[in-house]
């Protein structure tokens, strides 16, 4: 999908979101964790290294289900629009806000 974006919205700002957290803590020490499955999940690391590697403005960690993190997700949101400004060229820069 990153593709698609950068195609169609070429100098709109946006997060990398990594979605359902609680999981991640629910198999925490459980035998029966999707990596036993195939699966695995993506840890903060591989998703901050994600993110920047795909050059979005920001990368957190929510889970709907908690509420763990989803505040935070829309406040980088709202803080990545107020933040970010279009040049003249049509490039995005983003301000320094301290």
């Amino acid at each position: 999908w990153i593709p698609e974006v950068r195609h169609h919205c070429p100098f709109v700002p946006f997060i990398l979101i990594g979605t359902k957290l609680d999981l991640r803590e629910e198999y925490k020490d459980a035998e029966n964790e999707p990596s036993s499955q195939g699966n695995s999940f993506v840890s903060y690391k591989d998703g901050r290294s994600l993110s920047n590697k795909v050059n979005a403005a920001g990368y957190i960690e929510c889970s709907a289900l908690t509420q763990k993190g989803v505040k935070s997700a829309f406040d980088e949101a709202v803080r990545t629009v107020l933040t970010t400004t279009k040049t003249k060229k049509g490039k995005t820069t983003f301000l320094c806000t301290l």
